[in-house]
């Protein structure tokens, strides 16, 4: 009887720890399930911010490309631009080198200028015309001959 009771208590006592140690079990697994769903809900979180980080790259990548294409462009009419400005200047030079291209050439004179005082007197009194200077004092012509027109030199 007494191993009966010893037998008892050393199943009950085995039992209890078996108990507890299987709700230690328990709660590390809850742990380690909590963890895990952690963990799961990070590594979505940065698969997403590396997916949109891919995005950003490539719209960086083709924003570089777009610029580099620009940049060749402004190069190359950048390079036109001065094959021009030199072209322009040789020519230039060699027009002021050779003075004999230039023609001399006398100013033009004010047509009232030319001839003597008398016909500059006349011109200038009958400027602009007789029929603007004087509106509404004489008749008006009834033909092209009847106008006074001004005379040049």
């Amino acid at each position: 009887m007494y191993y009966k009771l010893y037998d008892d208590r050393s199943e009950s006592l085995e039992s209890q720890e078996l108990l507890e140690t299987i709700e230690e079990l328990e709660q590390d697994l809850a742990a380690a399930q909590e963890l895990i769903t952690q963990q799961a809900k990070e590594l979505n979180t940065k698969e997403e911010e590396i997916s949109h980080l891919h995005q950003e790259l490539e719209r960086s990548q083709e924003r570089v490309a777009q610029l580099e294409l620009q940049e060749q462009e402004l190069q190359t009419r950048l390079l036109r631009q001065q094959r021009y400005s030199l072209k322009f200047k040789a020519a230039l030079d060699q027009c002021l080198a050779t003075p004999s291209l230039v023609p001399k050439v006398e100013p033009i004179q004010p047509w009232y200028g030319r001839g003597d005082s008398k016909n500059q007197e006349n011109t200038q009194s009958n400027w602009p015309s007789p029929t603007i200077n004087g509106l509404g004092k004489e008749k008006k012509p009834k033909s092209r001959a009847e106008i006074d027109l001004p005379k040049f030199g």
